[in-house]
């Protein structure tokens, strides 16, 4: 009886490690990291593919109260009938009140893009009105600009958080993100899917840093 107890006892610690180990592993991000592309820019986004009717974007920078042009393309107010009244127009708005990716913490920072239509300057500083301005996600740097849009950032130099692919579907990201600031800090890795239709989902997450720190 005791030898069978033993045995019992010994088949029932075995099974819970393998069910803790399944567990554990839920959230496990497991990916063959050949298969990304680093993002090796801060600000990769020169190959943004806005919709057809852009005339001009800028992705501005926004800090210390001051509006740093980090990129930009195409011809200002191109479809303007008076395209130097429009000009002027769009040069004068400098500086919403929010934006996105927000940082700089525990200051204020965030980005955000200005662009024209013909004789209209709009500004997208959230992730519905960067969609609009994109249409749809023709690129690597469409897909990475709706992540950063949403608080996704990425490393330069590490793949494993800063990496991209294209799929049959749009596009696979891996990034981390910002969960908790503080007791403890905590910044989680995300596996990403991000369709041509500009429809965002996370395929899988798991923990990547936690500190006593606090922001």
């Amino acid at each position: 009886m005791k030898r069978l107890n033993s045995l019992l006892f010994a088949i029932i610690v075995g099974l819970s490690f393998i069910f803790c180990d399944k567990e554990n592993n839920i959230n496990r991000i497991d990916l063959n990291l050949d298969d990304f592309e680093a993002i090796s820019n801060r600000f990769p986004f020169e190959d943004l593919k806005p919709d057809s009717s852009v005339d001009y974007w800028e992705l501005i920078y926004f800090i210390d109260n001051r509006a740093e042009v980090l990129l930009s393309s195409g011809v200002k107010c191109q479809g303007a009938l008076e395209q130097e009244e429009c000009i002027i127009r769009f040069d004068k708005f400098t500086n919403p009140s929010d934006g996105f990716a927000i940082d700089c913490l525990p200051d204020f920072c965030f980005y955000f893009v200005k662009y024209t239509l013909e004789e209209t300057t709009t500004v997208a500083t959230k992730t519905d009105e960067i969609i609009r301005f994109l249409g749809s996600v023709d690129s690597n740097a469409d897909a990475i600009l709706i992540a950063f849009s949403k608080g996704y950032k990425f490393s330069t130099e590490n793949v494993e958080i800063g990496g991209i692919r294209e799929t049959q579907f749009g596009y696979e990201l891996l990034v981390t993100k910002l969960i908790n600031t503080c007791n403890p800090l905590r910044i989680d890795r995300f596996h990403l899917q991000i369709t041509t239709d500009a429809e965002v989902t996370v395929i899988n997450s798991e923990v990547y840093d936690t500190s006593d720190d606090c922001i």
